[in-house]
């Protein structure tokens, strides 16, 4: 799924909205089983890497330079509105959204080499999100 929509989906799914404000809302009385059942039911984003089914059934993966920043250990909501608010400011942002937890804010950057390319390799796209 490319970002946009995804993005798209994140604002707009009413059930999704949902189901992340009660967990805020409840994270404390929860259960660890309960909180992992709830969470499956959430889009999982795996930044790095565009993921493309065929209709054939074949699976290709695209590297994509996408970097994950967690900001942690804010304690208010107003600060994560400033971190997201903050982060709006880089060239590279391109989405931050705060944390089912409410006390972090997810960063999605865009990466690249000095030169401004992409590392074609497996090793070098490991190196570059150590």
């Amino acid at each position: 799924m490319e970002l946009e929509p995804l993005i798209a989906q994140f604002k707009t799914d009413e059930k999704k909205r949902s189901l992340v404000e009660t967990l805020r809302a409840e994270r404390l009385q929860l259960p660890p089983a309960s909180i992992h059942t709830l969470l499956k039911r959430l889009p999982l984003v795996c930044p790095g890497k565009a993921v493309r089914r065929h209709r054939d059934g074949r699976t290709t993966a695209v590297y994509n330079g996408v970097v994950l920043l967690e900001i942690e250990g804010l304690s208010e909501e107003a600060d994560t509105k400033d971190v997201k608010q903050r982060v709006k400011g880089w060239p590279t942002t391109l989405a931050a959204f705060t944390g089912v937890d409410g006390q972090r804010v997810l960063v999605l950057v865009a990466g690249t080499l000095e030169d401004g390319t992409l590392p074609t390799d497996d090793e070098q796209q490991l190196l570059f999100h150590d």
